[in-house]
């Protein structure tokens, strides 16, 4: 049987849930008066979602999902079927030279439903849906503070449609309560087991390292 963390994880009395720690490393810009989301949709710079090269579409279509769920999140309510073939038409125009004969449009409208972290969530929703989850079974036999980081990071690889998750230590210490430098350490002693692998290392002062998670 699963074990919840609520049953054995104490959320930190000074919890920053309010903070808006972002997973981009950029924040969105905030939505403005597009009141019918048509200038969003036919204006947005969805480049960084467009093909590059073969067999990145499952990849970069489920980040084209989170980035429009993350718009009708942060606007109240959800953009029409018209407006997702719109935007949908957009990035296939721009994709074409490395797409296949796949259905890809029925492969969008599948990944905005099942998207679970809308682009621009922040930080603390995740941590909140980890603490409320099951503990990880790799991670049955070790201490709460290794389980309830194994458990957020499953939470951003599930965001992340299993690509790479950046792991800032500094937010993420806030959220647990603890030390960058004990972030630092957990990290490593869920790289040791192999639940988190390298995927780009650290650049000082610039940039935080992203992993591949595996459970």
């Amino acid at each position: 049987m699963k074990t919840a963390f609520a049953d054995r994880w104490e959320i930190p009395t000074e919890n920053p849930a309010a903070e808006d720690f972002r997973y981009e490393e950029n924040e969105s810009e905030e939505v403005n008066e597009d009141k019918d989301g048509w200038a969003w949709v036919e204006g947005d710079d969805i480049s960084d979602c467009v093909l590059t090269s073969t067999g990145t579409s499952n990849r970069l279509l489920h980040k084209l999902a989170r980035r429009v769920r993350g718009f009708e999140k942060a606007r109240g309510f959800p953009l029409s079927p018209e407006q997702y073939r719109a935007i949908f038409g957009r990035w296939k125009r721009a994709s074409e030279p490395y797409l296949g004969n796949a259905d890809y449009l029925t492969e969008f409208l599948s990944k905005l439903d099942s998207v679970k972290v809308p682009e621009g969530e922040s930080l603390a929703a995740a941590f909140d849906r980890a603490a409320a989850g099951a503990i990880p079974a790799a991670l049955a036999d070790y201490p709460p503070e290794l389980q309830i980081l194994g458990a957020f990071c499953r939470e951003l690889a599930a965001g992340a449609n299993g690509g790479p998750i950046l792991l800032a230590q500094a937010p993420i210490a806030k959220l647990l309560g603890c030390t960058p430098h004990s972030v630092s350490n957990r990290i490593k002693a869920l790289k040791t087991l192999g639940i988190l692998r390298v995927a780009t290392p650290a650049i000082a002062r610039k940039k935080a390292a992203t992993y591949w998670f595996q459970e």
